[in-house]
């Protein structure tokens, strides 16, 4: 039971292509485009790509700032 609690904790801190176009309501293409980004905080496994969350917020943070600079 112990070990369920940390892979349900682990998937938490990590979001998938599919959590970010869910959060941002982007289409799937645009989704890809702003994950391919070389800035944009990712880690790959095989074939598939894991987003850590905290640096997603702080990604999503960046950009805003950098839009909506006074």
């Amino acid at each position: 039971m112990i070990g369920a609690c940390k892979v349900e904790k682990m998937s938490d801190e990590y979001l998938t292509v599919k959590d970010v176009q869910k959060i941002l309501k982007f289409s799937r293409t645009k989704t890809y485009q702003l994950v391919s980004q070389p800035d944009f905080p990712k880690t790959k496994i095989g074939r598939e790509i894991r987003i850590p969350r905290v640096e997603f917020e702080k990604f999503m943070r960046q950009i805003l700032y950098k839009e909506y600079r006074f």
